[in-house]
């Protein structure tokens, strides 16, 4: 396992340490159970990093160890991106439902 905990900060910015935990735990029954060859997991709050890690193997066919700044190729991803930016902006009362979009 590479990657790096800030459980410290956490529990200052109302997280804590156990919770994140639990995050590693079920990351790692994933990766020993062979759901994942390996995952990275992190989480902010209040734009702060307050945990940060990884666990197994870059992939099933290259044993290469899983670390926290490993690169993916996330294909798809871009309208699932782009709805949790357009939600954000909604929360914060950029716009409403209602609003035309064009």
């Amino acid at each position: 396992m590479t990657g790096r905990r800030c459980p410290a900060s956490s529990l200052k910015l109302g997280v804590s340490a156990q919770r994140l935990e639990r995050i590693s735990d079920l990351a790692r029954r994933y990766v020993e159970d062979g759901k994942f060859a390996g995952i990275v997991t992190m989480v902010s709050r209040h734009g702060k990093v307050i945990h940060y890690d990884a666990h197994g193997q870059f992939g099933l066919d290259n044993d290469t160890p899983m670390a926290a700044d490993t690169l993916f190729r996330i294909y798809s991803m871009t309208k699932a991106v782009t709805s949790v930016a357009a939600m954000i902006l909604y929360e914060e009362g950029k716009f409403q439902m209602t609003d035309p979009v064009a």
